[in-house]
């Protein structure tokens, strides 16, 4: 469920050169030292602290930039979000459903020129996102809690595979900003393999 970001909450560096924002987002690899990233999900961006947060969907084969989805995204809308190797290494296949508005977005894209897609890990994140090329840093804007459900990744033909390693469950990581440690924290998690509901909580 997209949360109802408050920007006025927003924290980070006084003035960052990006703005506010938070991102919610699924998809492969980034996590263990990957170049690549192969995601799709939601930005909600606060040009101040004083705006009412605006809300897109987009994908992205990182490091080339984001693209965006025409399809309109608010506020408390229930999105679902499929991120697949169609050919490993290689071309992705991404889908972002608005389960509330009744649209459907699929995109294929293969890796950014002169880089290799690992296809190391899946995760699903909440963060404050980059732009640009050198990245420039957003200030995380309040996200409140975060409701994630039916997270799950698939290996090698298995329903419920190894996002990490070798290892058929999924993990919480907790990535601080030095500017502001633990501000967004993962709930439980089921501690097996399989489908997983958890959120994230604003501190």
């Amino acid at each position: 469920t997209v949360p109802h970001v408050n920007c006025a909450g927003s924290v980070g560096p006084a003035s960052p050169s990006a703005g506010w924002a938070a991102g919610f987002w699924a998809g492969l690899d980034g996590y263990t030292g990957s170049h690549t990233v192969e995601q799709a999900g939601v930005i909600a961006d606060c040009p101040t602290k004083k705006s009412t947060a605006s809300y897109a969907l987009w994908y992205e084969m990182a490091p080339a930039n984001a693209r965006p989805a025409k399809e309109a995204v608010h506020a408390g809308d229930k999105i679902t979000i499929y991120v697949a190797a169609t050919v490993p290494g290689k071309t992705y296949r991404f889908g972002l459903r608005n389960l509330t508005r009744h649209t459907n977005f699929t995109a294929v894209a293969s890796c950014a020129k002169h880089t290799t897609c690992l296809d190391a890990t899946a995760e699903v994140i909440t963060e404050a996102p980059m732009t640009g090329a050198p990245a420039k840093e957003y200030g995380i804007a309040d996200t409140g809690t975060v409701h994630y459900t039916n997270a799950a990744a698939s290996w090698s033909g298995l329903n419920y595979g190894y996002p990490f390693g070798t290892l058929p469950v999924l993990w919480k990581v907790t990535l601080n900003p030095k500017w502001s440690p633990g501000i967004v924290r993962p709930g439980n998690f089921s501690g097996k393999a399989g489908p997983t509901d958890f959120s994230t909580y604003w501190k």
